[in-house]
């Protein structure tokens, strides 16, 4: 299986919005605009219960213990740290959720353009955690620099 690149990772576009954000939110006084329209929570939410599912789904294929404790990590540095850094921020549904639609969109309009498939592209990123192949950046990151 080859290198799965980061901008077919829809949860990295999602951490990308979060830097962003988070960035804005602490150079910024008045983040009224930001927090209303832009504020990456509601798909931070969406994307843990997703990792949620798919670690359900990986721990019933039976892996080494190794692969579950990176999905974790890669959880935690994904969706469980960004969401504790904005805790405080209020959720706005009607704007958060037709915001979060809109990236999705983007997202699969994205992969539409390389010729690459939603659910095939889902699949093969499952299917490289499983096997431990390392080709999803932040496992080839733990295993390149922390040998896990």
């Amino acid at each position: 299986m080859s290198y799965i690149s980061t901008e077919y990772i829809f949860s990295d576009w999602i951490f990308a919005w979060f830097v962003l954000y988070y960035i804005s939110i602490k150079s910024i006084k008045n983040t009224d605009f930001l927090d209303t329209y832009l504020n990456p929570k509601f798909s931070l939410y969406c994307a843990l219960f997703q990792n949620i599912y798919t670690l359900v789904e990986i721990t019933l294929k039976n892996p080494k213990p190794i692969i579950l404790i990176k999905y974790f990590i890669v959880m935690l540095i994904l969706k469980i740290i960004p969401l504790f850094l904005i805790r405080e921020k209020s959720l706005h549904l009607k704007t958060n959720i037709p915001i979060s639609i809109c990236i999705f969109m983007l997202y699969i309009g994205f992969l539409y353009s390389k010729r690459k498939n939603f659910f095939k592209m889902y699949k093969q990123i499952t299917d490289s955690i499983v096997a431990n192949d390392n080709n999803t950046p932040l496992f080839w990151f733990l295993n390149k620099y922390f040998g896990i």
